[in-house]
């Protein structure tokens, strides 16, 4: 899955980024409190964003959470 890196220099930054699928990394793993951390760079779009996390744990439960955030 292609995440643009704007931290690194050599990414053209005057490219205007459209992507409609924003981040995706199907292997976050937690800690040993359940908590994991992680960033990503927006779309240049402007608008409501719905951001949906899913997971299992080892012992075959499955958890879903959706978020919903604002670019301006």
């Amino acid at each position: 899955f292609y995440s643009p890196r704007y931290d690194d220099p050599k990414t053209n930054q005057k490219i205007s980024d459209f992507r409609s699928t924003i981040y995706w990394k199907p292997n976050v793993i937690t800690d040993k409190d359940g908590k994991a951390t992680f960033s990503y760079f927006n779309s240049d779009n402007k608008g409501t964003y719905r951001m949906t996390i899913e997971g299992i744990d080892a012992d075959g439960n499955l958890g879903r959470q959706v978020y919903r955030y604002t670019v301006e």
